[in-house]
């Protein structure tokens, strides 16, 4: 395996991993939108300097297809993830994003018509199982609305997984991040 590939998943991951800390930081500082807001903000500035310098190009398409992908990613799923955040330790919210893969098999099933054998759903089914009990026996009536938060976060993120399977074969990853972050910056 290429050592560059291996590098850049581990410094990816890290970075997300990362982020629920840093989103749990800055949530005592400012108010969850503020923080989306000054997020995206900064992304889609960044975005209009790589257009500015030629690094990134955009074609003429029918961008209007992506609504519902930037509905669900990022407005719906970064809402709900900050206000759970918020609400709950950075540890648990990282596990209950764990979800998000688990839901897209599900999801997939339905949406796309996609199906697995038997070791996937059983592999699938064992990663929800994992999750549960270690997320499931810390439930207290002040965790409950961040959990609860985190949730609508797996199935907006789920969402947007699902849906970039039937984007991404007719807009770029460049084409959907900047509409992404345009979005998020409005």
């Amino acid at each position: 395996m290429n050592l560059k590939v291996v590098v850049s998943g581990i410094l990816v991951s890290t970075i997300f991993g990362f982020s629920f800390l840093f989103t749990k930081n800055a949530l005592d500082y400012i108010s969850p939108l503020a923080f989306l807001s000054h997020r995206f903000c900064i992304a889609f500035l960044s975005y209009l300097v790589l257009l500015a310098l030629g690094t990134v190009r955009l074609q003429k398409k029918p961008y209007w297809k992506l609504w519902k992908l930037v509905l669900f990613q990022p407005v719906l799923y970064f809402i709900f993830e900050t206000y759970g955040v918020q609400r709950i330790n950075s540890s648990e919210a990282g596990m209950i994003i764990a979800l998000i893969p688990i839901t897209v098999n599900i999801l997939a099933v339905f949406l796309l018509k996609e199906r697995g054998d038997f070791l996937h759903y059983f592999l699938v089914g064992l990663g929800f199982i994992g999750v549960s009990l270690i997320v499931g026996f810390n439930i207290t009536l002040e965790n409950i609305p961040g959990k609860i938060y985190m949730l609508l976060a797996v199935f907006s993120g789920a969402m947007y997984s699902v849906l970039s399977r039937k984007l991404s074969k007719e807009f770029s990853p460049n084409e959907i991040t900047f509409f992404m972050m345009m979005i998020g910056a409005i």
